[in-house]
């Protein structure tokens, strides 16, 4: 419970709320936007390198894509960008109803 409380008074200090659910909400609402943010500008990234969406990358990897070690790693990381974008949209949305 300490730990918890020098949590919230951390986020209360850091945000200037004094109520330290609306201190944890924001702070919370800030860290889902920045990798929202970041899960974009790699999607980005990715989609101008190759000049696809990651749907068609993923069906033309192993054939009219050779199986490189570049490609498989873009992949990976095109894939997670993708799954954490949805994740953290979804967490953004739940962060709208209920904070």
């Amino acid at each position: 419970m300490l730990r918890e409380s020098k949590l919230k008074k951390l986020a209360q200090d850091i945000t200037g709320r004094q109520n330290s659910t609306e201190a944890l909400e924001e702070t919370l609402r800030a860290y889902v936007q920045q990798r929202l943010g970041q899960c974009r500008q790699e999607i980005e990234r990715l989609e101008h390198k190759y000049g696809l969406k990651f749907e068609v990358f993923a069906q033309r990897l192993g054939k009219k894509l050779p199986l490189s070690w570049e490609h498989e790693q873009d992949y990976m990381i095109w894939e997670e960008a993708v799954t954490n974008l949805q994740y953290f949209k979804k967490m953004a949305e739940q962060l709208r109803v209920h904070a």
